[in-house]
């Protein structure tokens, strides 16, 4: 029963390493510029000179899931699928800094997220922020 324990511990271990490789941004697409907008710390920071570009409806053009923003720092990510047939909300919180936000559900990491050229990429998909 142990070993059986051990094994599925593993299982879970690398699934979520894989998870988080396939399908988080590394960050690695500023092309050398490290502007970070005048946020130097990369914590959410409500002053008016400093505007937050993730608040706000981001929607991918294939399947229809979606993050939204908020200005106190929290998240909605919605996942729509199709094998099941339903929709599946996840609830988080996330800080950002310039064109970079660091998104974590419950206190644990889940991803990174860059804006380039007004849009991101989550797990192969590209979202679009929505008027």
């Amino acid at each position: 029963m142990k070993n059986k324990l051990f094994w599925v511990g593993m299982l879970v271990m690398v699934l979520a390493f894989g998870m988080m490789v396939v399908g988080c941004d590394n960050g690695d697409n500023d092309n050398g510029n490290n502007n970070n907008g005048g946020n130097d710390n990369g914590n959410n920071n409500n002053s008016d000179d400093i505007i937050n570009p993730f608040v706000g409806t981001w929607r991918d053009s294939d399947y229809g899931t979606t993050f939204k923003f908020y200005t106190d720092g929290t998240f909605v990510y919605s996942v729509v699928t199709t094998l099941i047939g339903g929709t599946y909300t996840y609830r988080g919180t996330y800080t950002y800094g310039g064109n970079s936000a660091i998104l974590s559900l419950e206190g644990v990491f889940f991803c990174t997220l860059t804006i380039i050229d007004g849009k991101f990429v989550y797990s192969t998909l590209i979202y679009t922020k929505q008027q």
